[in-house]
C-alpha cells in the first residue's frame, strides 16, 4: 500500500511558518510530513502541532553541515568527526520526540578539498555509527543519493537505467575523483 508524505518545506510556502504547515497538509489529507531543515524550529511547538493534527513525521533528515547547519557534508569530512557527532545528537533528539520513521542522510557535496576516495571512509564509519545509535531508537537510516544533473559533485548518485523501475547506485565509480 502506498503511503504519502508532504514536504512542507516546499508545500504550502505562502505559510510563513513551516509548523503551521503541518495542519495544511492534514486539511489537504495527508497522514505525514517532512521537512528538509527542522533544526531551526522549536521542538516543542513541532511535538505540539504533530499530536494536535494526529500526524507523522515520514522522515527527518540529518543535518549536513557544520554546526548543525546546511553546508557541506561533514560526515563525509576527515577531521570533521565532532561536526559530525553534534549533527547526530540533534537529529537524535529531534528523532526521540518526533518518532519519524526513517532518519535520512543526504549524500551532498564534500567539503571543499576532500576527494570523493578521501571522503568515503569517512561517510561509510559516520553511517555505521548513526545506523548503531538510531537503530537504539529502532529507526532505521536511509542515505539518500542525489541526482547528479542537480546536484553535481555528490558523493553518491541515484540515475535510473533503461529497466524499468530500477534504480541504480553506483558506488564504485565514486572511489575515484571524477
Amino acid at each position: 500500500m502506498l503511503k504519502f508524505s508532504a514536504n512542507i518545506t516546499m508545500m504550502w510556502t505562502e505559510i510563513k511558518d513551516p509548523i503551521e504547515r503541518i495542519q495544511a497538509a492534514k486539511d489537504a489529507g495527508f497522514k505525514a510530513v517532512e521537512l528538509i531543515f527542522i533544526y531551526d524550529l522549536d521542538l516543542d511547538r513541532l511535538v505540539n502541532e504533530t499530536e494536535k493534527t494526529d500526524v507523522e513525521w515520514s522522515v527527518i533528515n540529518i543535518a549536513v553541515g557544520e554546526g548543525v547547519k546546511m553546508g557541506p557534508l561533514v560526515a563525509a569530512a576527515p577531521g570533521k568527526e565532532l561536526a559530525f557527532r553534534e549533527n547526530l545528537n540533534a537529529s537524535k533528539k529531534y528523532c526521540a520526540a518526533l518518532k519519524p520513521t526513517a532518519l535520512v542522510v543526504p549524500a551532498y557535496t564534500p567539503p571543499e578539498g576532500v576527494s570523493k576516495k578521501e571522503a568515503l571512509p569517512v561517510f561509510k564509519e559516520n553511517m555505521r555509527i548513526a545506523a548503531e545509535e538510531l537503530a537504539e531508537m529502532e529507526i532505521p537510516v536511509i542515505i539518500e543519493a542525489l541526482n547528479p544533473e542537480f546536484r553535481p559533485g555528490c558523493l553518491l548518485t541515484a540515475t535510473l537505467d533503461d529497466t524499468p523501475g530500477r534504480l541504480v547506485i553506483n558506488l564504485s565509480r565514486h572511489m575515484e575523483d571524477p
